[in-house]
């Protein structure tokens, strides 16, 4: 079991810096993020396209970082399949995928990304 908490791409990218292609954001992003994480486009309704990082189950029951968004456990969440790494318009794909990680992503580095990204974000 697993929870997911989603942070603003806007945020992310702030948080990372200055990259020239999405391979050199991505391996940015892996150094950063020591668990799963997938990257969502602006779905209808949403306000901005997100990355979500998959958490343990346990964090659901005490996650208030500002900015980020828990995932209710209740609602179905679109998750890539096992091979989705392109990026894409239509739909999530994987930017630090499960074979790749050593676990869940740890509360603490997602809270470093977003703190990072905050201030430079919303001064734009």
């Amino acid at each position: 079991m697993f929870s997911a908490v989603s942070l603003p791409a806007g945020a992310v990218h702030a948080a990372i810096g200055n990259w020239r292609t999405w391979n050199q954001f991505a391996e940015h992003l892996t150094s950063v993020i020591d668990g799963p994480m997938f990257y969502r486009p602006r779905t209808r309704g949403s306000d901005d396209d997100t990355y979500t990082g998959l958490v343990p189950y346990s964090v659901g029951r005490r996650w208030v970082v500002p900015l980020t968004t828990l995932e209710p456990a209740h609602r179905p969440l679109l998750i890539p399949a096992p091979d989705r790494y392109t990026p894409e318009r239509t739909g999530p794909w994987w930017v630090v995928s499960v074979e790749e990680s050593k676990g869940f992503c740890s509360t603490r580095a997602l809270t470093r990304l977003v703190n990072a990204g905050r201030g430079r974000w919303l001064d734009e």
